[in-house]
């Protein structure tokens, strides 16, 4: 059954004076014109009243009759039907106290069934602080445009906002605060989420996450496709924030894992992280990621800055990463890359990046392939521009196909390359081109010769001592 409601009053207005002002009748009909301008078409009534009211006045005989007409009963599902619709229509007061949860999913269900219908996206908006103690989930075609906050009272174990099997789905300006996290590592306990089920083998397409701020989250945006036969593409994630209230606490701000493709992350600002500040994964052999940028992001005091855990085919370009807080963690790498899942990363492009992790444990960017791999393939990967900090070692690479060129080392600067030794499995094709060293530094490698093969060393540039450390 269709509900009805009038349309703000703007046609009762009119209705009570003959003949108004053009200046005051522009003012409303903007505000009338942008609820229901798709109505208005519809009814063939086009251009006039906005026409007529240029020539100075407005009267009824030729438009107030149509606009009662149209403003007495309109439908609220064809509000969706627009484009557009509040989640105020459907219960929702956000007023900082009462849970607003069911009212935002009515809305969710509205939109994605708008969009099953037509095919046409629906924005969803709220203001003020809406309340929501629960997940919101729903399918295909939702967008969402905030212009208030979304406070989470407590960390539940599926996401805030929970897209499922999803094509075209948006966030845009949504600002959700967690009171209290969730408290243990789960993917699915993020602020924004979309996930394959069990069942999915479609194609999916267009993902969009914008100007968005979680804070406290357990983990910040979650993308996971890593079911049955299908995948998803075209995901932009850009211009967001995600952060935890202090260093090294909560988990990763922004992964992506499995059969994911056209992925890019750009200009978004991760902060005090437990785990990866921005994460690509390959859940198995089946689901592999592959092609994505990950560019002029910038992620300070995360205990892992950049985790590509088996992708392929990425480009890390122009990203500022540090961590300035002491850690006790074995492992807090401001780049690393790595065997996951059965995804072995390869063709990553790391340039003009700063990385630095002056506290770490570890060294500030690890590569390291064969130690997981028993016959390790080429990894094709490029580090050039790149700027190395640390105090325990700045670039460490254990793989094949590697070529370092053009970067800077802080002093102490340090390269180490090397094989894994418990099960000899060597290290083949490591091009160390020209790079410049702002003061001392070692370039080292193992003792056992064997277990290199074609291992290039040019002459470097340099303030102070290069020591070489080499068979």
């Amino acid at each position: 059954m269709d509900l009805y409601e009038p349309c703000g009053g703007h046609a009762l207005f009119i209705i009570h004076r003959r003949k108004i002002d053009y200046t005051l009748i522009g003012l409303w009909l903007v505000d009338f014109h942008s609820f229901s301008a798709a109505l208005i078409i519809n009814a063939g009534v086009g251009p006039y009243p906005i026409t007529l009211a240029l020539k100075g006045y407005i009267y009824m005989k030729y438009v107030v009759y149509v606009f009662l007409a149209l403003s007495l009963f309109v439908p609220l599902t064809l509000s969706a039907q627009t484009g557009v619709l509040s989640v105020s229509t459907y219960g929702a007061v956000c007023n900082g106290s009462t849970d607003d949860t069911a009212k935002f999913q009515a809305a969710a269900n509205a939109a994605a069934s708008s969009y099953t219908t037509t095919g046409s996206p629906v924005t969803i908006t709220y203001a003020g602080n809406c309340i929501i103690g629960g997940s919101i989930s729903y399918g295909s075609g939702v967008h969402w445009r905030g212009y208030g906050l979304i406070t989470v009272p407590s960390g539940q174990a599926s996401p805030t906002f929970y897209a499922i099997n999803a094509d075209n789905v948006e966030w845009d300006h949504v600002e959700i605060d967690f009171t209290n996290s969730y408290g243990s590592s789960n993917p699915y306990a993020s602020g924004i989420g979309w996930f394959s089920s069990s069942s999915d083998s479609a194609a999916h397409h267009h993902v969009k996450i914008t100007n968005c701020n979680i804070s406290n989250s357990a983990w910040g945006i979650s993308i996971f496709y890593n079911s049955r036969s299908g995948s998803l593409a075209d995901v932009d994630i850009a211009n967001n924030t995600v952060s935890s209230p202090t260093a090294y606490s909560n988990w990763d701000g922004i992964h992506i894992g499995g059969r994911v493709s056209g992925i890019t992350v750009t200009d978004n600002h991760i902060l005090n992280r437990g785990d990866a500040a921005i994460s690509l994964s390959s859940e198995n052999s089946t689901y592999l990621l592959s092609g994505a940028v990950i560019s002029h992001n910038m992620a300070l005091n995360d205990e892992v800055g950049l985790d590509m855990s088996g992708p392929s085919n990425v480009t890390l370009q122009g990203n500022y990463v540090q961590a300035t807080v002491a850690t006790n963690n074995t492992s807090n790498p401001a780049f690393r890359a790595l065997v996951y899942g059965g995804g072995i990363p390869t063709n990553l492009n790391v340039i003009g990046n700063y990385f630095d992790n002056v506290p770490g444990p570890s060294g500030t960017a690890n590569v390291d392939i064969n130690s997981a791999v028993s016959n390790p393939p080429p990894s094709y990967m490029t580090f050039t521009g790149n700027t190395f900090g640390g105090t325990l070692g700045d670039l460490y690479i254990r793989a094949n196909n590697v070529t370092v060129s053009g970067n800077t080392f802080l002093s102490p600067g340090y390269l180490n390359v090397d094989y894994y030794s418990p099960t000899n499995t060597p290290t083949s094709n490591v091009l160390i081109g020209v790079n410049n060293w702002l003061g001392t530094g070692t370039i080292q490698m193992g003792a056992n010769t064997s277990l290199y093969s074609n291992i290039q060393l040019a002459t470097q540039m340099s303030v102070g001592t290069i020591t070489q450390v080499r068979p």
